[in-house]
């Protein structure tokens, strides 16, 4: 579920997103993409589905996941 965003550069954006009562921040690039993100919900979606997004957690940002998207 969506919560919020924040976009403080152009070059990246972090989408807060809510996975099982627990909120997690996922950055997504935003310039020098090679191509766009067709359906950005669902490439999200998955990464948690799957259970990818404690892998890419950032050090020292628990709750910021880079998962280069």
């Amino acid at each position: 579920m969506l919560r919020g965003l924040n976009a403080p550069s152009r070059e990246w954006a972090d989408v807060l997103v809510e996975h099982r009562g627990r909120q997690w921040w996922v950055r997504v690039a935003l310039e020098g993409r090679a191509e766009p993100i067709g359906f950005p919900g669902m490439v999200i979606g998955e990464l948690f589905g799957e259970g990818e997004h404690r892998k890419m957690a950032v050090e020292g940002e628990p709750d910021l996941v880079d998962p280069g998207i």
